[in-house]
């Protein structure tokens, strides 16, 4: 299929679902900014803004578990969620995490004119996700200015996993950090404990999260730092 084709029938099935309403992620839920993607916490902590910027770019290296945390809450609320070049995501985990199937649209293939992809899908979701290829992509300067140019702030917001481009509204990054359930030679996994760092201008903040069969932050408290 051309990818004129394809992006038309992206936008065609995309107006069939209609538009987010109201819908609430809950008391820690902090933002009431329209141009602001809630989330609840533990990943409001690490942005500057306690959500999603809409019409931006945000880079990330986080682990794949993280990004279906993402998915899960922006479209358990009620909101469209874009993936693009995941073709072995775990929709079973966005599921479990309180995902709604109905409001993801996947393009499971990165191909050379994605970024036409994205752009037509960040204007008809709330977040778009790329996931980069086996060579991720650094963007020119130029190639970074015109798509976010393309993107206004009634577009969703932009998470790049692996791809570089120049100066994006923020970084994300993980790490894993522990285990929970398992001893020595004895019992399973049952949950991940790992560090989230988001870093903007002016913002540095690391978190930690256990993620298993609930979500909750870590013991340890969340450490900003001003840079």
């Amino acid at each position: 299929m051309a990818v004129d084709e394809r992006i038309s029938l992206l936008r065609s099935r995309m107006q069939s679902i209609s538009k987010s309403g109201d819908f609430s992620l809950g008391s820690n839920c902090k933002t009431a900014d329209k141009n602001i993607i809630p989330l609840s916490d533990p990943l409001s902590h690490v942005l500057p803004w306690g959500g999603l910027p809409r019409g931006m770019i945000v880079e990330s290296t986080i682990a794949p578990l993280l990004a279906i945390l993402f998915i899960a809450q922006v479209s358990g609320s009620g909101r469209r969620v874009g993936v693009v070049g995941w073709p072995d995501l775990n929709y079973a985990g966005v599921l479990g995490y309180g995902g709604c199937y109905e409001r993801i649209f996947a393009v499971p293939q990165q191909e050379r004119t994605s970024l036409r992809v994205v752009t037509a899908l960040a204007h008809g979701c709330d977040l778009v996700i790329t996931r980069a290829g086996p060579t991720p992509r650094t963007y020119t300067p130029l190639q970074t200015q015109r798509f976010r140019n393309s993107l206004r702030s009634d577009a969703g917001c932009v998470i790049m996993m692996g791809d570089h481009v120049v100066s994006p509204a923020a970084r994300l990054a993980s790490a894993v950090v522990g285990y929970h359930g398992i001893g020595k030679g004895a019992g399973r996994i049952k949950a991940v404990e790992i560090t989230v760092t988001g870093i903007a201008k002016g913002f540095y903040r690391t978190s930690r999260v256990i993620v298993g069969k609930h979500i909750a932050p870590a013991a340890e408290k969340t450490t900003m730092k001003v840079v």
